[in-house]
């Protein structure tokens, strides 16, 4: 029961950490494009007056505050969402390792490991084939 437990903490744990990564790139996206739309406003210094180009500048910094916090808010919705259907799922590793080990040691036997994702489950299934 407490191997379930941990697979499961470890589990969650993985997916947490790729979220909050997944989120980490859209916040340097977002500093690429702050940083691009500053490098055209630096252009259209030198082609218009300064009035002009306060009204094309869209992106100042609380816009780029504005998104960074849509995107925190929607990274942490992300992880409290799968967190919250995690407990739903029993979560098993089959115990078939040993069975594997003891068949390759029997020298005239091939081993072909097969596997198939059936539309009507979540579960991985492996099957073994042998022969002679």
């Amino acid at each position: 029961m407490q191997d379930k437990a941990n697979l499961k903490e470890y589990l969650m744990f993985q997916i947490h950490r790729n979220v909050v990564n997944l989120y980490k790139r859209y916040l340097n996206l977002i500093e690429d494009i702050q940083e691009d739309h500053t490098n055209m406003l630096n252009k259209l210094n030198k082609e218009i007056d300064l009035e002009k180009l306060k009204n094309v500048d869209y992106f100042d910094d609380n816009k780029y505050n504005y998104l960074r916090k849509k995107i925190l808010d929607l990274g942490n919705e992300t992880i409290r969402e799968i967190e919250k259907n995690f407990d739903f799922l029993n979560i098993e590793i089959k115990k078939w390792k040993q069975n594997i080990l003891t068949i390759l040691q029997k020298p005239l036997f091939q081993l072909i490991l097969i596997y198939k994702l059936p539309k009507e489950s979540l579960d991985l299934n492996l099957d073994l084939i042998l022969w002679r």
